[in-house]
């Protein structure tokens, strides 16, 4: 099924979760390529979770813990 959204959240903040777009600007597809920038952040350990979620409402997500100097 189709992406019809994604979002991105910073350290599990889910109250701020901010949408997504894809490279290409329309989510029509069911893979999709996006860039993301993260600003302000502290030296230390984050997180980063995308979710998605299909046409049919199937919502997935994943995560990736990154560390900064």
């Amino acid at each position: 099924s189709r992406l019809v959204e994604a979002d991105v959240m910073v350290d599990g903040k889910e109250d701020e979760a901010r949408p997504l777009l894809s490279v290409d600007g329309i989510l029509d597809e069911s893979e999709e390529e996006f860039q993301i920038k993260v600003e302000g952040l502290e030296s230390g350990e984050h997180s980063l979770t995308i979710r998605a979620k299909d046409e049919a409402g199937n919502i997935g997500s994943d995560s990736l813990r990154f560390t900064l100097p």
